[in-house]
């Protein structure tokens, strides 16, 4: 099977629209951060990855784990990250204005966060 070829700009819109959509964490029981969930909550990597690639993970396995499942992301290491870090760790509400701050620091279109806010009236 090939693997999908992403764009900095696609795994951005990708997670962002993924995560803003879904509206809360994909978090265990325990309040970890997981890839994803029975009923299909997702964390902002989990939108990225296929489903082969995060079979039997979490979120508190290293990156370097996946990574060996995934190397046609290897280079997207860094964004999948900060990604991660904006679901696992930023209050929901304030996901919108931190995408915003992301995109601009790394040079991409927030056009997604603008349209999301526009289909959700924010």
């Amino acid at each position: 099977m090939s693997k999908k070829e992403w764009t900095e700009q696609e795994i951005f819109d990708t997670a962002a629209f993924g995560i803003l959509t879904q509206g809360r964490r994909c978090a265990d029981s325990e309040g970890s951060c997981v890839y994803r969930l029975p009923g299909g909550l997702k964390c902002a990597a989990g939108f990225i990855f296929s489903d082969e690639e995060v079979e039997g993970m979490s979120d508190r396995n290293s990156n370097s784990v996946i990574y060996e499942r995934a190397t046609h992301l290897l280079e997207y290491d860094c964004l999948i990250s900060e990604l991660q870090h904006i679901h696992d760790q930023v209050e929901v509400a304030r996901w919108p204005e931190e995408l915003r701050e992301m995109a601009k620091r790394e040079g991409l279109s927030s056009k997604v966060i603008d349209d999301w806010e526009r289909e959700n009236e924010v």
